[in-house]
């Protein structure tokens, strides 16, 4: 899907800058997407969508951590602060690809958080706590 409106280019879900992966969206930020009438709300959409996977990753964060010892809740502990630091840089690096088009990057960077806090909720929930 690609959203234009008044000469404004922004690419959403499903539509990478670049071929990129598709991006990951809960339904209800997808239907939001889809309501936008400008990139404004495309922000806001993308920010409540932020919110929902940051809930989505403190659940899957709450269960690894009520499962482990302490040694490896330590170690999550650990983990978790470096994935955020990388999460940070990474999402403002991909941001800067479109530092002449601030509104572009602001979204590129809410978008890349929103993928990327949606791909460590899902690591953890699905391998950080059963042993193989």
């Amino acid at each position: 899907m690609r959203f234009v409106r008044s000469g404004l280019r922004v690419f959403v879900v499903g539509v990478g800058l670049a071929a990129g992966p598709a991006h990951a969206m809960t339904p209800e930020g997808g239907d939001c997407i889809e309501g936008a009438k400008n990139a404004k709300d495309v922000v806001a959409c993308l920010q409540q969508e932020m919110n929902r996977q940051r809930d989505y990753l403190n659940a899957a964060l709450t269960k690894a951590r009520s499962q482990g010892d302490p040694t490896r809740i330590s170690l999550l502990n650990r983990m978790q602060q470096a994935w955020t630091n990388y999460r940070d840089v990474y999402c403002d690096w991909r941001a800067d690809l479109f530092r002449v088009d601030k509104e572009q990057g602001q979204l590129e960077r809410l978008q890349c958080l929103v993928d990327t806090t949606e791909r460590q909720a899902q690591e953890l929930e699905d391998d950080g706590t059963t042993p193989p």
